[in-house]
């Protein structure tokens, strides 16, 4: 059975449990969530950025390896943010 990157990505990272595409981005679209939490929070002083800086070595195991994980993340938080 062929493996998907997704799943490399895991292995690579030390996991020996395979996740599945869906539990990838459960996990990205959580860490996204913790980052606009962290934004909105009145206590907050950081940038977007900051906290893209941040959050992205999270979200880095889960990034295509063609893209920095501050801009995949940028993305997924558009995302969530955007109800999508």
């Amino acid at each position: 059975m062929p493996v998907s990157g997704w799943q490399r990505r895991m292995e690579i990272c030390g996991g020996d449990k395979i996740m599945t595409a869906e539990e990838a981005d459960n996990a990205v679209r959580s860490i996204a969530k913790k980052l606009l939490t962290e934004l909105r929070s009145k206590d907050n002083t950081q940038s977007l950025r900051e906290l893209l800086d941040k959050y992205s070595p999270q979200a880095k195991p889960f990034c295509p390896s063609r893209h920095e994980p501050w801009l995949f993340l940028n993305v997924i938080v558009y995302r969530v943010f955007a109800g999508k």
